[in-house]
């Protein structure tokens, strides 16, 4: 089955899919940039789940701290 792609009117970057219909975007520039967008996003919320975490541990710490400091007085 080989694939045929037409020219979008008005559309460097766009083709039909003469089997399917589909629009098919071209562009791989455009891919790579979403790629990397995402791929920043991703490592974002990662870090900002991280740090969340962090500050819980460090509030436990806190909290520990002056259990102990308490009971030596």
């Amino acid at each position: 089955m080989t694939m045929r792609y037409v020219k979008v009117k008005d559309s460097e970057e766009l083709v039909r899919d003469t089997s399917s219909s589909a629009i098919l975007n071209t562009d791989n520039s455009a891919l790579q940039a979403y790629k990397e967008k995402r791929r920043r996003e991703t490592n974002l919320t990662r870090i900002m789940e991280e740090h969340e975490l962090m500050k819980q541990d460090l509030q436990e710490i806190k909290s520990l701290l002056k259990q102990i400091v308490g009971q030596t007085r």
